[in-house]
Parts: structure tokens; sequence; C-alpha cells
């Protein structure tokens, strides 16, 4: 209203009735979202990139302990293949060469009993970023519910 009290009418009047510039609009709004997901995104990456070097490092020490349990126990074995030998053919008066395939059915199966432990640790082994997988599966969701929702 002016000093008379007649309505404004025009270019004062219109500004009176947008918005204010402190409420989000739709595009605020929308800036706002593909910063959370791309924030969410660069999480998702290193969340992934973490777990990855985790099961990496777990893998290399497993291979480690692997290759040095074998070569201490062809060490050991060969000893006691050979102690054996020498014991089974003295003891029991078994020829030399029954004494040699008895004690190589002997490390033919504790062979076979490491290979199956070795085996049952691979499968445990996750080689892909499993919980990353599941994390950036449910953060689809709810994005997919938060987009399709009736919201207002």
């Amino acid at each position: 209203m002016d000093s008379i009290g007649n309505e404004k009418q025009g270019p004062q009047a219109a500004r009176a009735d947008t918005p204010r510039a402190d409420t989000p609009g739709v595009l605020s709004l929308l800036q706002g979202i593909i910063e959370d997901i791309q924030t969410l995104a660069s999480q998702q990456v290193r969340l992934a990139k973490h777990e990855l070097q985790f099961e990496g490092a777990r893998a290399a020490s497993m291979i480690v302990a692997a290759i040095f349990a074998v070569i201490l126990a062809a060490l050991c074995m060969m000893l006691l293949f050979i102690a054996s030998v020498a014991a089974l053919h003295e003891v029991a008066g078994l020829p030399i060469w029954m004494s040699c395939c008895i004690m190589a059915f002997v490390v033919l199966v504790v062979t076979i009993s490491l290979f199956v432990y070795l085996k049952q640790q691979a499968q445990r082994l996750r080689l892909l970023p499993f919980r990353s997988f599941q994390t950036v599966k449910e953060d689809i969701r709810w994005i997919k519910e938060w987009i399709t929702s009736p919201r207002m």
C-alpha cells in the first residue's frame, strides 16, 4: 500500500510474491542430491579399495606362510623319510624298497591333508569387496525409494 492506502501495482508487488532467497528451490535440492551421490560414490570407492587392500594383504601373508610351510615340510619329510626307511629296514626287517614305499605312502597322506587345508583357506578368501557391493546395493535401493516416494 502507498501513502494514500492504495495497493501497489507493478514490479514492487511482483517482488513481494516471489519466494525468498533463503528457501531452497528445486535446483538447489537437485544440486544437493547430486553432491550427496558424488560423496557417496567416492566413499564407496574408498571402502572397496580399503577392503581389497585388506584382503590382498591377507592373501599375501597366507601365500608366504604356505611357501615356508611347504619348504620346511619338504625338508623335514625328507629327513624323516630317510630315518624311517632306515628304521623300517632295521627294526621290521623289510627290504629297502618296501620301506621306501611305506614311507612314500605316509608322505602322500600328509601332503593330501595339507592341500585339503589350503583349499579350505582359499575358499574363505574373498577377492571381491563383498561388503562394499552390499552397501552400494543398499544405497541404490535407498535412492530409488527416496526418488519415487511421494513428498509434499
